[in-house]
């Protein structure tokens, strides 16, 4: 019979992949419309000369009409940023629910994964994008600083605010939180990612888990010889 392994590995990604699609392309559609919103009101703003910022005559309390309405694209670029960083953990997830699967383990070690896959199905690792995956994830949901260290390009400096941690170099590498340089930050405010990296960590996922041909070839065994052509159209999928 057909071992249909890596195939349920795309029944796991197709749907990731539709659903961030869907949900990027929905608040980037919000994002425009709240820059819209904002850029008019700036210009009828500027055609009847009126300033954006009312006072309430009775109570004296002041009221930012421009910023009130511009804090809505911060809210829903703020929102698009949680989306992708959702998705690059579920991405990862799927990576080490596939490879626990095919290695037959019950927990994930990716310092034994990449070697592993390849001797037991041919995979060819995509290591560094892996890494770059995992380290993302890492940083969603932990706050590492190993993603800084080594792509500090997937960060806003703008936003990064960083601080020493006063600690040995020995103290700094059992801390993830701290950096090489021995800083703390708020790597997760300030990381940055775009639908760009989302595409990669789908495609590096897809390429690393994919079985050499070799080991495709030894799939489906024919039963009968009237099988034989059957598959040979499997193993060349």
């Amino acid at each position: 019979m057909a071992d249909l392994t890596y195939f349920m590995l795309g029944f796991a990604l197709d749907p990731i992949e539709a659903a961030y699609k869907a949900g990027s392309e929905y608040l980037k559609e919000q994002f425009a419309e709240a820059e819209r919103d904002y850029e008019s009101l700036l210009r009828s703003a500027k055609a009847e000369g009126r300033d954006l910022y009312e006072i309430d005559e009775e109570t004296g309390q002041g009221f930012d009409v421009g910023e009130h309405t511009y804090y809505r694209q911060v809210v829903i670029e703020n929102a698009l940023q949680a989306h992708r960083q959702a998705f690059a953990t579920m991405i990862h997830h799927a990576w080490e629910k596939h490879v626990c699967f095919v290695l037959r383990v019950p927990e994930y070690r990716f310092t034994n994964a990449y070697a592993e896959m390849t001797k037991t199905v041919g995979a060819t690792i995509n290591r560094d994008r892996l890494e770059r995956l995992r380290k993302t994830a890492n940083c969603v949901k932990h706050e590492s600083a190993e993603l800084y260290d080594s792509h500090p390009e997937m960060f806003d400096g703008a936003e990064l605010h960083l601080m020493d941690a006063g600690l040995t170099p020995s103290a700094r590498r059992a801390d993830k939180r701290v950096s090489a340089a021995g800083e703390r930050g708020n790597w997760l405010d300030a990381l940055r990612l775009s639908d760009d990296d989302i595409a990669d960590f789908i495609d590096a996922v897809r390429t690393s888990a994919r079985p050499s041909d070799n080991f495709r070839n030894r799939w489906r065994q024919p039963s009968r010889e009237g099988d034989a052509a059957t598959a040979g159209s499997f193993a060349s999928q």
